[in-house]
C-alpha cells in the first residue's frame, strides 16, 4: 500500500505513532499531504480567540480532528504591540506519516500566515506578477510540482533578489532526474519574477525598512488543453518533498516557518511581521 492509500486509510483509522515514508536507501521518498485553508483571529494576548476552515465539507473528519486538536492552542508572538485582535489568513498543511504498511498517522507539519483583511497597509502587497512561463525540460517530460520562493523586495517594489528555498515534485524518477526537474522548475520561477512588483507597507514597523522578505508558492501543473484545472482542495496529494534551502543572502534574519511548502496557492506571507507561532504545530 502506498503512503497516499495509507493516508486515505489514516482517515478512516487514525494511528498514534510517527514514522516517515522510507526507500530501501534510508531516503525520503513521498508524501502525501492535504492543505486546509481558513483563517484565524489572534487576540492581544497572542491566544487564538477563533479560527474558520474553508469549505469544511470537503476536509476529511479525520483531518478536521487534527486541526480542532491543536489550532485552538495555539499562541504568538507579535513584533509589535497591538491593541485589538488581529485576523490572519491560515495555510495548514496536514501530512500522513507511515506507521507501517497499512497505517499512517497524521500530523500538522507547518503552517503559514498572512494578512487576513488584503488591504492592511501594514503589510506588502502584490500590485503586478506576470505569469511564469513552463520551462522546457519539464514540460517536454510532462513533470510537475511547485516551487516555494523567497523575495527580498526593495523599496521601489521590485524584487532584488530570489531563491528557491523548496521544490516539491509530483513525479518520481531516478534521483538525477528529479534534481534536473527541481533545477529546471527553481530557475522558471525564479526568472519570471524579474518583472513582479509588489506595493510596500506604508505604515506599521516595517514601514521604514529598505526591503522586505516575502514567501510565494509559483505552481507548475499539466492538464489538458481546453479544460480548467481541477479542483484539488480536500485531495491528498502525493509528491516528493524537496529539500529546504536556506538562501545565501539571508544571513541572521529569522524565518518564521522552518516548512515553506505550507503556503497554499496564491498565498504571500511577509516574514519578519504580524503575529507568528511561540508554540509547536502539533500537540501530539
Amino acid at each position: 500500500m502506498n503512503v497516499l492509500s495509507r493516508a486515505k486509510a489514516a482517515c478512516m483509522c487514525l494511528c498514534l505513532a510517527s514514522m516517515p515514508v522510507f526507500a530501501a536507501g534510508r531516503q525520503p521518498v513521498s508524501e502525501a499531504s492535504m492543505l486546509v485553508k481558513g483563517s484565524i483571529v489572534i487576540g492581544p494576548d497572542g491566544k487564538v480567540v477563533s479560527y474558520t476552515v474553508d469549505r469544511p465539507e470537503r476536509i476529511p473528519p479525520a483531518v478536521i480532528d487534527v486541526v480542532k486538536t491543536n489550532v485552538p492552542h495555539w499562541v504568538f508572538e507579535f513584533d509589535d504591540q497591538v491593541a485589538e485582535p488581529v485576523k490572519e489568513t491560515m495555510s495548514i498543511r496536514v501530512v500522513a506519516r507511515a506507521i507501517d504498511e497499512t497505517h499512517a498517522r497524521l500530523i500538522v507539519a507547518g503552517a503559514s500566515f498572512a494578512d487576513g483583511s488584503g488591504e492592511s497597509t501594514r503589510y506588502i502587497h502584490r500590485k503586478a506578477t506576470t505569469p511564469v512561463r513552463y520551462p522546457r525540460i519539464s514540460l517536454a517530460d510532462r513533470v510537475s510540482g511547485t516551487v516555494y520562493l523567497l523575495l527580498q523586495i526593495g523599496e521601489d517594489g521590485h524584487v532584488q533578489q530570489a531563491f528557491a528555498e523548496q521544490v516539491n515534485l509530483r513525479q518520481y524518477l531516478a534521483q538525477t532526474r528529479n534534481e534536473i526537474y527541481a533545477h529546471d522548475l527553481a530557475e522558471a520561477a525564479i526568472e519570471g519574477t524579474k518583472n513582479w512588483t509588489f506595493e510596500p507597507p506604508s505604515t506599521g514597523p516595517s514601514a521604514k525598512d529598505n526591503s522586505w522578505l516575502i514567501r510565494v508558492p509559483v505552481d507548475f501543473t499539466l492538464h489538458e488543453m481546453g479544460t480548467p484545472d481541477p479542483d484539488a482542495y480536500g485531495k491528498w496529494d502525493e509528491y516528493m518533498p524537496g529539500v529546504v534551502q536556506k538562501a545565501p543572502w539571508i544571513g541572521n534574519r529569522r524565518l518564521v516557518s522552518g516548512r515553506p511548502d505550507s503556503l497554499a496557492q496564491s498565498m504571500l506571507e511577509q516574514l519578519g511581521t504580524g503575529p507568528h507561532l511561540a508554540t509547536s504545530l502539533d500537540s501530539n
